[in-house]
């Protein structure tokens, strides 16, 4: 049948059901029509009969919303509106769709089109107008449109957030749920800002120039040697753990510090406690007593802080004992925000006081005490502060207590914020730099080998290898076993690990390694030229391992199809002249993993994507890939990262570490 032509029996079957749909027959009337389609092609072409299936589709759609079927109206409004746009056609779609759950907005914009089809004033016009209301009214008491007075700009952001959520097939929110979601994303955000900022702060903190550490060349060439010859993985899923199973904690890798004080000569750099220690306000650290913490003669005591919150007394440290007088000392940041340090006269407490302690900000502070002349000083970051004159009385059996006071009793006046680099110093020093004399301190000791890191090959004997046969190579694998003994934690434990690895001790010996075992929620997937990470379930478990030497970084990571481990090996060399990553590079990495499982935008997700599973592709000079976020849903986020910081092994034992690891993954 020509496209010009008409069908003589189409015609008279809609006639027939017109007449059944006037005398009230909908459902029969609807049946006419259906038969009457059915007699015309799906896509007939512009002309008589393209015009006869729009008419038979609208009156059949209007059959429909008699009958209340309204995906069915909905469905036969948009056919009449493919072959022609007709006010009538956008007018009885938009009241389809503002009874379909969801679909609120749709129906709006329908409205909207209809309005501008028909003539203002005209009757038709005022009948849209009347719908269009209604359904904005219905709208609003339901909570699918903004509240009238919303800020214009507010209320797009909301629209297109339930756009995106009805492109992907998920459920719409209303604007208090949105409300209550972009609280919550705020709240994280300015979590999240404030741990980044201490990052930066981590990466700026003053250090002493290193010269190169020798160990690091033939330890590269080790991991890249190994990752080269890494085996092609057995199995599909590669990407996912080396196991889900969790091994006790009492064989789980990492733990907090302990004191860690190095012992140092009377009269010179007399005790070092390098930390770093990360205090909540809960928290504190005693070091056992030690006459070398509590000198009887002329002294200095001195650390690095930062406070990071504003809550009363807080006491840094204390070597004080105040069961028969006040005796001792203690660094203070007091109510009003200032530093302060207090000496024990016996029967009281001679305190000075320095400049506004800054929240987030590195700070060295000094006290010195000379029992001759009974004076005692204060230093802020190498400048003199305060000076008064002090009888002062040692500290004879208690504890020096990091990070709250009272060291005779309970503990009390917690400090939050970080300590690193207590040392005290049995003669007097005013401004001068002590680096050079904590660094040889700290290498007479030289690093000390832990047992955690000692039992990983014995850990793998044990569990047989299980969840290795996944490996895409022995080093690979050997890294993701190591990875999946981690305990679970969350984004506050994830954080305090990722502090302590950046806020290490110049004067720290040995490597350090923070393995890393982290699952989103979602599972990431290379499609040609682009990343698809698919949100929903509980998605496969990732791993990584930062390997630290001084200021000197490595990420090593594998994810099957996306990156290998020496891609990622390969990618840093580019990035650094001497493949080693710097304290920033790792900061930027840390942040984007920590954006990556605990963001609730999906804006940000993207960056941190390719950041966290593609670090330094902008140095390959390739092509960055199509990131594609599926499925996400911010406000029901279940993610986890497991964190554990292995400290001060020595670089000897690390590569015997990864030749038995790797030897351990091939059998």
């Amino acid at each position: 049948m020509a496209g010009g032509a008409t069908d003589p029996e189409a015609e008279r079957l809609k006639g027939q059901g017109n007449e059944k749909l006037k005398a009230g027959s909908a459902r029969e009337a609807l049946e006419i029509y259906e038969k009457a389609l059915a007699r015309l092609p799906v896509k007939a072409s512009a002309g008589a009969l393209s015009t006869l299936s729009a008419s038979l589709c609208l009156n059949a759609a209007l059959a429909c919303l008699q009958l209340e079927t309204w995906e069915a109206a909905e469905s036969f409004a948009s056919r009449a509106l493919r072959s022609e746009e007709t006010s009538k056609g956008y007018f009885r779609r938009g009241l389809a769709r503002a009874q379909m759950n969801g679909l609120e907005a749709d129906a709006k914009r329908d409205f909207e089109f209809a309005l501008k089809l028909e003539p203002k004033g005209s009757t038709a016009a005022v009948l849209v107008q009347t719908e269009l209301a209604k359904l904005l009214s219905n709208s609003a008491a339901s909570g699918y449109e903004a509240p009238p007075g919303t800020e214009p700009r507010r209320a797009k952001k909301f629209q297109i957030a339930n756009a995106s959520k009805q492109q992907q097939g998920l459920r719409e929110v209303t604007f208090a749920e949105w409300e209550a979601l972009e609280g919550k994303v705020a709240a994280a955000n300015a979590i999240a800002s404030a741990w980044r900022k201490r990052l930066e702060e981590a990466s700026n903190c003053p250090r002493p120039a290193q010269g190169a550490d020798d160990s690091r060349v033939p330890l590269s060439k080790l991991l890249e040697q190994l990752a080269k010859e890494s085996k092609p993985r057995a199995a599909s899923n590669a990407s996912a753990s080396a196991s889900n199973d969790i091994v006790p904690v009492e064989v789980a890798l990492g733990s907090e510090p302990a004191s860690g004080a190095i012992r140092g000569e009377l009269g010179a750099l007399q005790l070092l406690v390098p930390g770093p220690f990360l205090f909540d306000g809960k928290t504190s650290v005693d070091v056992a007593f030690d006459p070398l913490a509590n000198p009887t003669g002329s002294f200095a005591v001195e650390c690095w802080a930062v406070c990071t919150a504003a809550t009363g007394h807080q006491c840094l440290l204390s070597s004080r004992d105040q069961t028969s007088g006040k005796a001792g000392y203690m660094f203070y940041v007091e109510p009003d925000g200032l530093w302060s340090f207090w000496v024990g006269t016996g029967k009281s407490w001679a305190k000075l006081y320095g400049s506004t302690a800054v929240l987030g900000k590195w700070t060295h502070l000094r006290g010195t005490m000379d029992v001759q002349s009974k004076e005692a000083r204060l230093y802020v970051d190498h400048q003199l502060a305060a000076r008064g004159w002090a009888s002062y009385v040692p500290n004879t059996r208690q504890a020096l207590r990091l990070g709250a006071g009272k060291s005779e009793a309970e503990a009390k006046f917690f400090f939050t914020g970080d300590l690193r680099d207590v040392a005290v110093i049995g003669r007097l020093v005013s401004n001068e730099d002590l680096t050079d004399e904590m660094l040889k301190l700290a290498k007479v000791r030289g690093p000390q080998v832990g047992p955690d890191l000692d039992q990983l090959p014995k850990l793998l004997r044990q569990e047989k290898g299980r969840g290795l046969q996944n490996a895409s190579g022995a080093l690979a694998s050997a890294l993701r076993w190591a990875t999946g003994v981690l305990v679970p934690a969350n984004a506050e434990d994830f954080r305090r690990s990722s502090l302590r690895l950046m806020e290490c001790s110049p004067t720290a010996q040995g490597m350090r390694l923070l393995f890393l075992s982290f699952s989103i929620g979602a599972v990431l997937a290379a499609q040609g030229d682009e990343l698809h990470m698919t949100f929903g379930g509980s998605g496969l478990r990732y791993w990584a391992v930062i390997l630290q030497s001084g200021d000197c970084f490595k990420i090593l990571y594998d994810v099957e199809g996306v990156s290998s481990l020496q891609e990622a090996l390969s990618r840093q060399q580019k990035l650094r002249a001497d493949a080693w990553l710097t304290r920033k590079d790792v900061a930027m990495w840390l942040g984007a993993l920590d954006t990556l499982a605990f963001g609730l935008s999906e804006d940000e997700l993207e960056d941190a994507l390719l950041t966290v599973f593609l670090f330094g592709f902008w140095a390959s000079k390739t092509l960055t890939p199509q990131v594609r976020i599926k499925r996400f849903q911010g406000q029901s986020r279940s993610s986890q990262v497991q964190a554990a910081l292995v400290e001060d092994v020595p670089s000897e034992a690390l590569g015997k570490l990864l030749q038995t690891l790797t030897e351990e993954a091939q059998k």
